[in-house]
């Protein structure tokens, strides 16, 4: 399963990686608790 790694923008927090915590996280697994969007340029 292929593993998910980006940073994260928070109005309240710093950046920081969404793996930070398990860097062994998949894609399925971070969909699973994912609500919200992707904003990109």
């Amino acid at each position: 399963m292929p593993k998910i790694e980006f940073e994260v923008f928070t109005w309240g927090t710093e950046h920081y990686s969404v793996n930070r915590i398990n860097p062994n996280v998949t894609v399925a697994e971070f969909l699973d608790y994912f609500y919200g969007y992707v904003s990109a340029r």
